[in-house]
């Protein structure tokens, strides 16, 4: 006659299958509920990592001014019609030779105050056009002389003039508003520009800057959601003041900036791009 065995420990039969699958369920609704937070928490380190080399820009362009009588990085800029990009030149190159500038933050490079050409790219730059990232420039040689002519990038985005770009966008802002033709005042600074070896340039001292107005910014590359530097729910970029501070614009706090007829900043002409630059707040 077989004994009867008692019945076996709940601990030595395992998991049932129902079991399983509810704590597989339990790991994917926390995983649901972490990974947002995981990502939310990581583009706001990149933004502070941000911030961090605009105050740099902004100390660097403070020292630039002080060793140069009070003179900023000249700025390439067009003030009506033109190129909507040239506040992002570092300068323009063939064989590895300046053709033109450097100017805008290429000044603060070419004169040592920030040696390291990283300073002038968001550390979200990867999810920016190829033109505007640290790495088109030094690919074949150190940045910024060493893109590689054979690199598809040179050809298909617009850099084969030999244009290096920054991946921040410089343009310092006047105390005097630009009025129009009947003398009224507009909504933008104003920009006098200089002819020097053929490039058209906006000479500013520190004392004509208005220092509620930011000088600095994120890519204004397009308003649309993908292309923006950050985004914490909605989109937003770092803006560096000239005072030295840097401040979060957010499309909540400066919604006008990205309402119509903002709405697609590739579209617009550069007194459009001027008056973006002057709605972002200190």
């Amino acid at each position: 006659m077989n004994a009867i065995r008692p019945n076996a420990p709940r601990s030595a039969r395992g998991f049932t299958l129902i079991e399983l699958l509810v704590v597989i369920a339990i790991i994917a609704i926390l995983a649901g509920m972490l990974l947002p937070a995981l990502a939310k928490a990581k583009e706001r380190s990149l933004r502070v990592s941000c911030a961090s080399n605009l105050k740099q820009v902004g100390v660097g362009v403070f020292m630039y001014a002080g060793d140069n009588d009070d003179k900023l990085p000249p700025n390439r800029v067009s003030a009506t019609s033109g190129s909507l990009w040239y506040p992002y030149e570092v300068g323009r190159q063939t064989g590895q030779n300046w053709t033109q500038g450097p100017h805008n933050l290429g000044s603060l490079w070419a004169t040592k105050v920030i040696p390291d050409g990283q300073t002038f790219y968001c550390p979200s730059s990867k999810r920016l056009p190829g033109e505007f990232r640290y790495d088109a420039y030094a690919k074949i040689g150190p940045w910024p002389l060493g893109a590689d002519p054979a690199d598809p990038l040179w050809t298909q985005l617009g850099v084969s003039s030999g244009n290096v770009r920054a991946g921040y966008f410089y343009l310092p802002q006047s105390l005097i508003k630009d009025v129009d033709a009947a003398g009224n005042p507009l909504p933008y600074a104003r920009i006098t520009l200089r002819r020097v070896s053929g490039v058209d340039y906006n000479f500013l001292r520190m004392a004509e800057v208005n220092a509620g107005k930011s000088m600095g910014t994120d890519l204004v590359y397009s308003s649309a959601p993908k292309s923006q530097p950050h985004r914490d729910g909605v989109a937003g970029l770092n803006g560096l003041f000239a005072d030295g501070h840097v401040n979060y614009q957010s499309q909540r706090k400066v919604p006008q900036a990205w309402a119509s007829p903002y709405n697609d900043w590739s579209a617009l002409t550069p007194v459009g791009i001027r008056t973006i630059m002057d709605m972002w707040e200190p």
